[in-house]
């Protein structure tokens, strides 16, 4: 005997109620579809368009201001999940970058220590060099033709060329620390830093090298002075321009 099947819950055809960026977007589409109709390219002609243009404008303005609450609403989560696993994770990382910045600290001057005796050794082997070099000439250009000065000719060009090997190996040595398992070395690296010290100097080189740089910088700085309230500027044109708002 055949049973009757049960019948569904009410409400089950229902669709799922629209997400906050679904109704956004069905909201900006109705938008999109009247300002199309007023914005042809034909300027407003009376009082009723301007009146229905602003109600228009008050509108995209609402909805903007809606749109990003509910953006906001939506990434909350993420940020707040965001900011704990930061606050979580910063006290190993600044335990790590402060051991990190007094090891360097401490390596510092015996790094340098080393190099200036790398540089002393390579100064050597150079003059050494240069010296075994000199020699080798000399005896090229005194040889007598006799066998024995054949073989001290050849002799000291082999101990110049040996020298120039060591020269050059002394020059490519560098000043380094590196325990077992390292992946890399720690070694001197050279930073160069700047002080101004006349200004005036340093904005005539800008100027003349980079005016483009200059002109970005000083337009930049008359449009934030400008906003804040100045009203006269020397080389600067302060003018007023009317807009919607």
């Amino acid at each position: 005997m055949a049973t009757v099947a049960e019948a569904p819950p009410m409400g089950h055809n229902n669709p799922p109620e629209a997400t906050p960026l679904e109704r956004a977007k069905e909201t900006i589409s109705l938008l999109d579809v009247e300002a199309s109709a007023w914005f042809d390219g034909e300027p407003i002609k009376n009082q009723r368009q301007a009146d229905d243009v602003a109600r228009l404008l008050d509108a995209a303005r609402k909805a903007r201001q809606q749109f990003d609450a509910d953006r906001k609403a939506e990434k909350k989560p993420h940020d707040d999940a965001a900011k704990a696993v930061d606050a979580a994770w910063k006290p190993v990382i600044t335990d790590a970058d402060r051991i990190i910045e007094i090891a360097k600290a401490a390596q510092t001057p015996w790094l340098i220590k080393l190099d200036e005796e790398k540089r002393a050794k390579e100064e050597a082997a150079r003059r050494e060099a240069e010296e075994k070099a000199a020699a080798a000439r000399k005896l090229a250009q005194e040889a007598d033709g006799s066998l024995a000065a054949a073989k001290a000719r050849d002799a000291a060009i082999e101990e110049a060329r040996l020298a120039e090997l060591a020269a050059t190996r002394a020059a490519h040595e560098k000043a380094t620390a590196k325990g077992a398992g390292m992946a890399r070395a720690v070694s001197l690296r050279t930073i160069w830093r700047s002080e101004v010290q006349d200004r005036r100097a340093l904005l005539n080189h800008i100027a003349k090298t980079a005016p483009d740089d200059l002109t970005a910088f000083v337009e930049d700085w008359a449009a934030k002075a400008v906003r804040g309230g100045a009203r006269t500027i020397p080389g600067v044109r302060v003018y007023e321009e009317r807009c919607a708002a």
